[in-house]
């Protein structure tokens, strides 16, 4: 259910930025980059899963979630946003940030 809500939640972000791209007139591009890292990280966890084993699939996340959140801090270091999408990419991230806290208290019980 966890992994859902997280997938569910990213979905979402991605919905928000594309809307508001949309609204100052661009079309979004989907990043190669930004893509194929995310789907890099999709791929390890979904390996990670068949093993079974929580702690190392809570580790993965926790990765994958750090990975992210670097690519965010990245777009938010440009400077050059229009105010409401650099707006949206702070709430992404302190999402982020907390998800990975919550990921890190799990970890830490199954440890």
């Amino acid at each position: 259910m966890f992994f859902k809500r997280r997938a569910s939640e990213r979905s979402e972000f991605a919905k928000e930025l594309r809307t508001e791209i949309l609204q100052y007139g661009e079309i979004p591009e989907d990043s190669g980059t930004f893509k194929g890292s995310m789907h890099r990280n999709w791929m390890s966890l979904k390996a990670t899963f068949s093993s079974n084993n929580e702690a190392v699939i809570l580790e993965e996340a926790i990765r994958g979630e750090e990975a992210s959140l670097e690519e965010y801090n990245d777009l938010i270091k440009e400077r050059n946003l229009p105010p409401s999408i650099d707006s949206l990419l702070v709430k992404h991230k302190q999402a982020i940030v907390s998800a990975i806290n919550t990921e890190k208290v799990h970890e830490e019980l199954v440890s």
